[in-house]
């Protein structure tokens, strides 16, 4: 009787029942069945109640109310007869793991309050494995937190009062980034892992490779390369979404698995002599040493580490033109400083010949074209680089009639016989396509 007295008094605001497992922030252009399927989760709306209500100490939930929902989970807020509240997320399919994903959330919250003393939300109630909860689904119950978005005031805010804002933010990213550890990787709770110290985790990509924890960052960046291997051997096509160019066109850049293997392969050979050589490229403790951190990212070097881990998705022909910069002698010298006969201390494992640099520079030549083809067309669009057909619902009909006079404009511009358009028109990237 108690249960349905509770479920009785408790009303759902602005939506319905059915809309609670739905996600209806965005639609998409393409492969908008699929992308809504990653986002929707069926849970046990009458068990969600009584998991709020016993989280907060028996309290009545009056109503359960959806905000504007975010890319990866549902957030719901739960009123309770006292006036009190506490907010629910429950992951997508999208989010990442299941289990270790909400795991390594709660206690990510953990650490954050317990040991390093910041104002972090309090965690009455979490369920990291669905088959073990009433909800159907995992969730995180937390207590909402206090105040109200920055945003909202900011440009209100005297100068004194942002600068007092500013200082609190960096006592805060000071306390994170102070935090030592012993490896990299993702925190969890003992009782949330295995016994083991370190854990495969099949993730969106299907790909069982080590992920940590690393005990220092050269394993880190060697776990990266090793999960791009095992995409680029594991699957036949690669992600069109995720390439910067408007690739397989007549005469255009055609990505290829020899072509991201051989990258992997060569980075793999130079990447110990490029990683940062002192502790403060890794911790940020004090000023100085976050100025020399932000100075090597402008180097080759970093960019060759930040760009490896997207190999698999597109990037080939680039990180091939950093890596023969690199094998210049004057430039490998840098890296490695001199012996005291002028010579590199280390010799350069990578060795390209004269031919190896020609066709190097022919096939980014090419890829270079096609990321500017496709950047040509999102700026017409009027969307954003990396856009993946998302569109507010109020926006959809604009941008198909965009997208349908872009492609239009596209067609014409490139295609210079009857033949070359068709060749054109089954590589378009922005549209469903057979088999996908």
């Amino acid at each position: 009787m108690a249960g349905k007295r509770q479920r009785s008094e408790t009303k759902l605001l602005d939506c319905t029942p059915d809309e609670l497992h739905k996600y209806f922030a965005q639609r998409w252009i393409w492969n908008e069945a699929q992308q809504l399927r990653s986002r929707y989760v069926s849970f046990d709306l009458n068990a969600l109640i009584q998991i709020v209500e016993k989280a907060t100490g028996n309290k009545t939930c009056i109503n359960i109310s959806k905000p504007p929902e975010g890319n990866f989970n549902k957030a719901f807020l739960a009123t309770m007869k006292d006036g009190s509240e506490v907010v629910i997320k429950i992951p997508n399919p999208n989010a990442g793991p299941t289990h270790y994903t909400t795991a390594s959330e709660v206690a990510t919250k953990q650490y954050a309050s317990e040991n390093l003393q910041l104002p972090v939300p309090r965690v009455p109630a979490c369920c990291s494995r669905a088959a073990g909860s009433a909800l159907g689904s995992e969730y995180i119950v937390m207590e909402k937190a206090q105040g109200i978005e920055l945003g909202q005031i900011w440009e209100t805010l005297t100068p004194r009062d942002k600068l007092s804002i500013v200082k609190q933010i960096g006592s805060v990213t000071s306390k994170l980034s102070e935090a030592g550890f012993s490896f990299y990787g993702s925190l969890y709770r003992r009782q949330d892992i295995s016994e083991s110290e370190s854990i495969n985790i099949d993730d969106k990509s299907e790909v069982d490779v080590h992920r940590g924890p690393w005990p220092n960052t050269k394993s880190t960046i060697n776990a990266l390369v090793q999960r791009e291997l095992a995409c680029v051997n594991k699957f036949r096509n690669f992600p069109r979404d995720c390439q910067q160019g408007i690739f397989n066109g007549p005469d255009g850049y055609r990505p290829t698995k020899e072509a991201k293997l051989s990258v992997l392969q060569d980075f793999l050979k130079i990447y110990q002599y490029i990683l940062p050589k002192d502790d403060a490229l890794n911790v940020y403790k004090e000023s100085p040493e976050l100025i020399h951190a932000f100075k090597y990212r402008e180097t080759l070097q970093s960019e060759l580490l930040s760009l490896i881990g997207s190999t698999f998705d597109d990037g080939e022909p680039h990180v091939q033109q950093l890596l023969a910069n690199l094998a210049r002698d004057d430039i490998w010298k840098q890296v490695v400083e001199e012996d005291g006969h002028g010579n590199a201390s280390v010799p350069c494992p990578l060795r390209y010949s004269e031919e190896d640099l020609n066709k190097q520079n022919h096939k980014y030549a090419k890829w270079e074209r096609d990321v500017e083809r496709k950047a040509q067309v999102l700026d017409e669009i009027g969307v954003y680089p990396g856009w993946n057909g998302a569109v507010s619902p109020g926006d959809y009909d604009e941008v198909v009639r965009r997208l349908g006079i872009a492609k239009e404009r596209f067609l014409e511009r490139e295609s210079t016989t009857p033949q070359e358009r068709l060749l054109w028109e089954e590589v378009w990237p922005f549209e469903d396509k057979k088999g996908e």
